[in-house]
């Protein structure tokens, strides 16, 4: 229904209200396999209709969305392709280096998922020193958090 009409109301509060409930879906310790599809079908629709309205910015945080929902729902490898594409939107637009950082740390998500401790190591150690440059605690405090949840665990070596 929200794709048929294109008044700009419509289109923003589509790409607001997938974006919410894709980070709620997202957040939560687990989801059954319905939840796992809605998460990821928002995700999608939230980047289809911040494309329609939004800016680059809008769209790098669509790409990261994208790289947290694919890693809860065990696609490692496709969450590593939004997280890349939010990277370089990131890096060939501007200075927003919190959505940097924490696209790098989404990416070592990917990473540790995907058993690659190279990839791991360098978007960890990116995503390290561009988050001790916040001079915000609670973006520290936020960061700290979800670092927590992206730890190499000890005796998983390949």
């Amino acid at each position: 229904l929200a794709r048929a009409h294109a008044d700009a109301a419509t289109v923003r509060a589509v790409a607001v209200a997938s974006n919410n409930l894709a980070s709620d879906l997202v957040a939560k310790s687990a989801r059954d396999d319905t939840e796992t599809r809605l998460m990821l079908e928002a995700a999608h629709a939230s980047r289809e209709f911040w494309l329609r309205c939004g800016t680059w910015v809008n769209e790098a945080r669509a790409d990261y969305l994208l790289a947290l929902v694919h890693n809860a729902a065990g696609k490692a490898e496709t969450a590593r392709g939004h997280g890349a594409r939010a990277l370089a939107l990131l890096e060939a637009h501007g200075d927003e280096k919190v959505d940097e950082a924490f696209t790098h740390l989404a990416l070592a998500n990917s990473a540790r998922l995907l058993r690659d401790r190279p990839a791991y190591d360098r978007h960890l150690g990116q995503a390290d020193r561009l988050a001790a440059a916040f001079a915000d605690d609670g973006l520290t405090t936020w960061f700290a958090g979800e670092r927590r949840g992206v730890v190499w665990e000890m005796g998983s070596e390949p």
